[in-house]
């Protein structure tokens, strides 16, 4: 595995947004396994609205503190420029996540109510 510097990443993540990515690899994943799920599965992933709820409040606590922190009482920095990207780079993919999940959640809950559809409509219902 090649391991790259952050700023060849981002401009190899501009020039094609589906690669190195988590949220990418869990919406690629989905995308490939939705229509073999079981309808347990999809109203497992139907759930993942909970922490992506979880994870968005979790990052607006994180961002109100980085704002109190950044500068201290005596206006001198309390991070570098370098610490303060880190940290942001972090916040933004973890907010990608959030994405990626409300997105399979979204996916999940329309294709569980388009089985339920064919269902009534055939009179028969897909086993779980």
């Amino acid at each position: 595995m090649k391991i790259q510097s952050n700023s060849a990443q981002i401009s190899e993540q501009t020039a094609n947004p589906r690669i190195l990515s988590t949220a990418n690899a869990l919406t690629d994943l989905f995308e490939l396994s939705k229509n073999n799920l079981s309808d347990d599965h999809l109203k497992w992933f139907s759930g993942l609205l909970t922490p992506a709820i979880t994870e968005a409040v979790n990052i607006s606590g994180s961002l109100n503190s980085l704002a109190s922190a950044r500068v201290s009482l005596d206006g001198e920095a309390l991070l570098s420029p370098s610490e303060l990207a880190n940290i942001l780079f972090g916040l933004s993919d973890q907010i990608d996540n959030i994405r990626a999940l409300m997105e399979i959640v979204d996916e999940s809950i329309f294709i569980a109510s388009q089985r339920q559809i064919v269902a009534k409509t055939s009179g028969t219902k897909k086993p779980a």
